[in-house]
């Protein structure tokens, strides 16, 4: 942990990346963009992993699986859901490929099947660049 806060990825205090606050801040971004529905974070089934045990971990490889935070938006029944929880998920799952500082992010189109896009997930350049792109749309008055 102290590597990676050193390299800018964690923060000082991790609780808000491993109790699935920080995803769960990003579901509700997710919401508003592609369902036109807003969410706020208290609305967000959330649970972290800090409990998830060893014997969890093991059991999930022994099944041939990987255990990921899994942060998502869905319909269910009419309703807009939006959930982060530990995932036990097949190896070939895209989002089980992750690792590191890696994102991935999966999105289930009418058209298109399933999209996935991987890149870096975490680390000052990318969170200074993400900044920079949100201050310009707002300078240029963009919307969505």
């Amino acid at each position: 942990m102290d590597e990676a806060r050193r390299l800018g990825y964690a923060e000082a205090d991790p609780t808000g990346d491993v109790e699935g606050f920080d995803a769960a801040v990003k579901v509700c971004i997710l919401s508003a963009e592609f369902f036109g529905t807003p969410m706020r974070v208290e609305d967000v089934r959330r649970t972290g992993i800090t409990g998830v045990t060893r014997e969890d971990i093991d059991r999930a490889s022994a099944s041939g699986g990987r255990i990921k935070l899994v942060a998502g938006v869905k319909r269910e029944r009419g309703a807009v859901i939006g959930y982060v929880s530990p995932e036990t998920l097949r190896l070939d799952d895209p989002l089980a490929s992750a690792s590191g500082t890696t994102g991935v992010v999966s999105i289930t189109t009418d058209n298109l099947g399933v999209v996935t896009v991987t890149g870096p997930g975490a680390g000052k350049i990318e969170t200074a660049q993400g900044l920079l792109s949100d201050m310009l749309d707002i300078a240029c008055g963009f919307s969505r």
